[in-house]
């Protein structure tokens, strides 16, 4: 008979609950994936173990280590306010530049919402984007509420975390690729800006934008025109419709 975790002193009920929170996610290489539409995209090689509520004790589906929950404990640990009563542990992935493909990519600076973050990651992959960059004082890729918004992303979708702005800037110009700026005001429109070739689409704080030092470094700077006294976008909007040009301009 299958054991039933009751306890929140289980060894790997104190895993999970860990977690949730930076330090020990950083201190153990681990990270929480939830749904099952994220579930299906996780490599084997990245899935550490599942942990199952009781209530879906028969559907434990993936080829790696289980542990059965009562519905009380999946609860607690759980991300989501309608739990679907399975949830993965991964090993955080290990990216590099190297990875990511000739094409646009996005560039995150002091982005601090993580449901911002993860759908910036997930509009991305879906547009084909070649990777993204996290720049240091960013939100947490492997934030829970990152991985929710992120659909699956993270497996997908090449990314760096913790960049340091001078250099990455200086890798990404001797390799070719150029720098556009996101801004709220001015700029070129971006059915006029030049977005084709290697592109890097830089995004910056939800309320202060790019720092000063970032929008120097760009080759140009590109702004969304605005009508009825808006003077500003969601980032992760803002995003989508630059990185939706750099689309339409490379088909």
């Amino acid at each position: 008979m299958t054991e039933i975790i009751a306890s929140k002193e289980n060894k790997t009920v104190k895993l999970a609950a860990s977690l949730k929170h930076k330090k020990y996610r950083d201190k153990t290489g681990l990270f929480i994936a939830e749904g099952e539409k994220i579930l299906r995209e996780i490599p084997e090689s990245a899935l550490e173990r599942l942990i199952v509520s009781e209530s879906r004790a028969g559907e434990r589906g993936a080829n790696c280590p289980a542990t059965i929950v009562s519905d009380g404990i999946f609860a607690g640990l759980s991300n989501s306010q309608t739990p679907q009563g399975r949830l993965a542990l991964c090993r955080k992935l290990n990216y590099s530049l190297e990875d990511f493909s000739d094409c646009f990519i996005i560039m995150c600076e002091n982005l601090r919402d993580p449901g911002n973050l993860g759908t910036i990651m997930r509009t991305a992959r879906a547009l084909g984007a070649g990777g993204l960059i996290l720049l240091k004082g960013s939100a947490d890729a492997y934030n829970p509420k990152t991985v929710q918004a992120a659909a699956g992303a993270h497996f997908a979708l090449p990314f760096l975390e913790n960049a340091g702005l001078t250099e990455v800037i200086r890798r990404l110009k001797t390799a070719g690729w150029r720098i556009a700026a996101a801004v709220s005001s001015g700029g070129i429109a971006p059915r006029e800006a030049d977005f084709t070739g290697k592109i890097a689409i830089m995004i910056g704080n939800e309320g202060a934008g790019l720092t000063r030092a970032a929008l120097e470094a760009a080759d140009f700077s590109a702004g969304i025109p605005m009508k009825n006294g808006a003077d500003s976008l969601n980032a992760a909007v803002s995003a989508a419709i630059l990185m939706y040009e750099a689309v339409r301009r490379g088909e």
